[in-house]
């Protein structure tokens, strides 16, 4: 049987869009007269299961994917966040390079909406921490699985929070400006 094929995150990256899959092969759009798809020639990071995959720039300048992997909540049976796993695009060597902080930076991570953030005494956000919302709900708002946290890269550890429905149905960028309202 094959495996149905989605986009799962998209970003404007050096003046082209790319996207990556639910199998985590990145593609570049080229535009010009008509938009033309063309696969990246990394190999996707597979990293076990099927994580939800995030794009984003980094501080830097360069291109990271974010794998954020789902496992049941047996209390309740809602899928929600185990861990995640932050690569950088070597485009030389045409690989993912597994990094393990985030530079003393914060990352608020949700589809097409992910970015850094510095952390300072007045940002409230803590260094090397990826801060991530339930986009799961957001595509069924039938559901109320409510998956969201703080992922402390250093320790792996997941600090879990709560977040009001009138938030959650706010578009993903807007929620991060509202945690602290």
């Amino acid at each position: 049987m094959n495996k149905i094929r989605s986009y799962e995150d998209a970003i404007y990256y050096k003046n082209e869009f790319y996207v990556i899959d639910n199998e985590g092969v990145l593609e570049r759009m080229k535009h010009g007269d008509c938009v033309a798809v063309e696969k990246v020639p990394i190999r996707p990071v597979h990293g076990g299961g099927s994580p939800l995959r995030y794009l984003v720039e980094s501080p830097s300048g360069e291109l990271l994917t974010v794998a954020r992997h789902l496992g049941s909540n047996n209390y309740f049976g809602f899928l929600e966040t185990k861990f995640i796993e932050v690569y950088r695009l070597d485009w030389k060597n045409e690989t993912w390079e597994n990094i393990r902080n985030l530079d003393g930076r914060a990352l608020l991570l949700a589809h097409n909406d992910s970015m850094f953030v510095s952390v300072d005494g007045s940002s409230g956000y803590r260094e090397n921490c990826i801060y991530f919302v339930d986009d799961l709900w957001v595509a069924d708002k039938n559901s109320y699985s409510n998956d969201c946290g703080i992922y402390n890269m250093e320790t792996q550890e997941i600090t879990r929070f709560d977040m009001s429905p009138k938030i959650l149905n706010a578009a993903p960028f807007y929620r991060w400006f509202r945690m602290a309202a």
